[in-house]
């Protein structure tokens, strides 16, 4: 069977069983009036989604603290480092980071400020008003000015010698957006989560677009941090129970796997904001924001990243794409002709 052929089953199998049910949960904040006639279908998604939510903070919550103002954290954003390259600071790494500016909103303009102690051989980071424009190149070691090559860089990630560091982290909830300098707190947080089955799965070396075997990165587990490998496989496992407790609800099988079908879906679209090729985007006027993988054809080495928070309510939260994923089913019409899906050459 081709993926096109389990695609036209599994879409088959899936209206026959959402099209014109009643919902056996009516939770009112996202029922939606659709003119579709799978209204109650997706108002029983959404209660799923909300249940596998909660499933998920349950074993995760020591590994997502809220700020220091009680409120959540919407991104960590991380630097890669390398060791540098001054043989007088050997076992110190410096920070790879395009550009070191936090925010550039009218009222707040911020930057991420590192202070150098070099006797320890490390580095710090403070939040600092203002943005500077003599702000430390990723191309020069941040303790003694030395250039860093490019060959540098990809050589140490072959040898396994690019590590990470936390930059800054911002939260936003009833106080509004704020900005906070790493803390122990968030670092642990981050470091002692380990997924539990991570993928085995290499990247194709030389695939067009592909960059980041030139830096070490050789497998799928690489391209996410630990802390979202875990989460991923979590809401994974989670969204796998989902037909069995329709079942126990009172609903059928099949119609639990029409929910699990759509939240695997939904879990597809986080995985978009949750690993290391996420973006820390500043824009003049806006407020900045993580900015979702793949805006190219394309798998690029980040020097730096965004680590959204699937708990956050912001880019990356699970409630927010299950939300934005449902939209799509207000154009759905069950009983209209069966569609084919074929997997062809584009050519």
């Amino acid at each position: 069977m081709t993926i096109g052929d389990l695609l036209t089953a599994r879409a088959s199998h899936f209206f026959c069983c959402a099209g014109e049910r009643a919902a056996t949960w009516l939770d009112g904040d996202l029922l939606l009036e659709s003119k579709s006639g799978i209204s109650g279908f997706l108002s029983d998604v959404w209660h799923y989604a909300r249940r596998v939510r909660e499933q998920a903070w349950t074993q995760l919550r020591d590994h997502y603290p809220l700020g220091p103002n009680g409120d959540p954290v919407m991104v960590w954003w991380w630097a890669n480092t390398v060791p540098s390259p001054d043989p007088a600071m050997q076992g110190a790494h410096t920070p790879l980071v395009n550009n070191w500016t936090l925010s550039e909103e009218k009222a707040r303009h911020l930057q991420v400020v590192p202070v150098i102690d070099k006797l320890r051989r490390s580095v710090s980071f403070e939040i600092a008003p203002g943005v500077s424009n003599e702000q430390p190149s990723k191309s020069r070691c941040i303790f003694t000015n030395t250039p860093i090559s490019f060959q540098y860089i990809r050589k140490q990630g072959l040898s396994r010698n690019i590590r990470t560091t936390m930059l800054a982290f911002v939260t936003a909830g009833v106080s509004g957006r704020n900005y906070f300098s790493p803390n122990d707190l968030h670092v642990d947080a981050a470091s002692t989560a380990v997924p539990r089955n991570p993928p085995e799965l290499s990247i194709e070396e030389g695939g067009l677009g592909i960059r980041v075997t030139n830096y070490g990165v050789s497998t799928w587990d690489q391209v996410f941090t630990s802390r979202q490998q875990l989460a991923l496989e979590t809401f994974a496992e989670l969204i796998a129970e989902v037909p069995a407790q329709v079942v126990a609800d009172g609903g059928s099988q099949s119609y639990g796997e029409a929910i699990a079908t759509v939240l695997g879906l939904c879990l597809g679209k986080l995985a978009q904001t949750s690993s290391k090729n996420v973006q820390w985007r500043i824009r003049k006027g806006p407020v900045p924001k993580a900015e979702t993988v793949f805006s190219r054809a394309d798998l690029q080495f980040m020097w730096d990243f965004a680590e959204t928070n699937p708990f956050g309510g912001s880019v990356g939260d699970w409630s927010q794409t299950v939300k934005t994923s449902l939209r799509a089913f207000e154009f759905v019409e069950p009983k209209a002709p069966q569609a084919i899906v074929r997997q062809e050459d584009a050519r």
